[in-house]
This record gives structure tokens, C-alpha cells and sequence, in this order.
């Protein structure tokens, strides 16, 4: 009880709203992704290796679908925070707004930093088949465009689904799914 007292008497110190879909749950764990080499097989569809258990013998066929099977920058190690819903239900873009106005700034790089997430803070991964769900931006057609990556726990193993940010799917608070975005002011960090 005085642990969530000292967070409203914070949140009101500092003049910020509580966040109405989305708790941080990273708190002050330092949570890191480490540098990524990119290149032509660093995008998610050619990430069998850490999600065999995507479906029968292929990752989600709309990386390819979407266009986005395209060849990853590298980058630097980064630093990234872990929200949960609690307790309204919401979209992707609902989810993702409730951070900041700024999505690009909640983005991810590249997504091979997706795959080294799960790799390296597997502990992180919302559990029993609820998604865990990771923005990004891939150039499509000459148009920056919103993607969200899906991970999820499932009984053949790890897997990973992409959307687009615009889905109009309802997400249930209820079941706790979780947020991963890197560490900004604006994402709670």
C-alpha cells in the first residue's frame, strides 16, 4: 500500500498523469539489448533460430507479406523499459500513445534488436501465451510505416507475429500483455 502511495505522491510532484493502460514494470532494473551486427538476414523472418515456435517450418509470412523482410541497420547496445496493461483495455495505437505522441521516439531501430530482446531478457516475456508487443519502423514503398512484433510464449516454443500499428484489435488488460520500448523520458524511464 505505501509503495503505490509514494508513486501517486511522485506522479503528482512531478506533474505527470498516470498512465490509464500501461504500468512500468522494469522499474529501476536496468534492462539492455546489445549492439546489433544488421545486415541482409537480421529481420525477424530469418529469426527461426530464436522463435522455433512460430509456425510449422516458417516465421509470420507477412514480414515477407508486408515488405519488411529487408536487410537491418546495425546498432549500438541500448537501453529499454518493460510496461504491462492493468487496467483499461486498448489497441495497439491506444497502447502506444499512451507513452508519448512522439511513436518514433518508442520505436525500435531495427528488428533484430526485437530478436536480441528475446534472447537476452527472456525473463522479461509476458508468459502462458500473452504477448509481449515490440513498435518498429520499416520504409515501405518510400513511406515510413508502424509495425508491431508480437511475442508470445507457445507450446511448440517462442514465436513472433507482426501487425501494423493502426490494427483495430482490442487488447484485454486483464491478461497483462506487455509493452517493451526503449528508455525515454517520455516512455517512463
Amino acid at each position: 500500500m505505501a509503495q503505490s502511495t509514494n508513486e501517486e505522491s511522485a506522479t503528482r510532484l512531478l506533474g505527470l498523469q498516470k498512465n490509464p493502460y500501461l504500468r512500468l514494470i522494469s522499474g529501476g532494473e536496468t534492462l539492455t539489448i546489445s549492439a546489433c551486427k544488421g545486415g541482409e538476414k537480421a529481420s525477424l523472418y530469418n529469426a527461426g533460430e530464436t522463435f522455433p515456435g512460430s509456425f510449422p517450418g516458417y516465421i509470420d509470412s507477412d514480414c515477407k507479406g508486408y515488405g519488411i523482410n529487408l536487410p537491418q541497420p546495425a546498432t549500438k547496445k541500448s537501453y529499454v523499459v518493460v510496461h504491462e496493461m492493468y487496467n483499461k483495455d486498448a489497441n495497439f495505437k491506444t497502447l502506444f500513445g499512451s507513452l508519448s505522441s512522439d511513436l518514433k521516439s518508442l520505436a525500435f531501430e531495427s528488428q533484430e534488436q526485437i530478436e536480441k530482446f528475446a534472447q537476452e531478457n527472456k525473463q522479461w516475456l509476458r508468459t502462458d501465451g500473452y504477448g509481449t508487443f515490440f513498435l518498429f519502423t520499416e520504409e515501405v514503398d518510400g513511406e515510413e510505416k508502424f509495425f508491431v512484433a508480437d511475442v508470445r510464449f507457445r507450446s511448440g516454443g517462442l514465436r513472433v507475429v507482426v501487425g501494423h500499428l493502426s490494427d483495430g484489435d482490442r487488447w484485454y488488460a486483464s491478461l497483462a500483455h506487455r509493452i517493451v520500448v526503449p528508455a525515454t523520458k517520455s516512455s517512463g524511464a
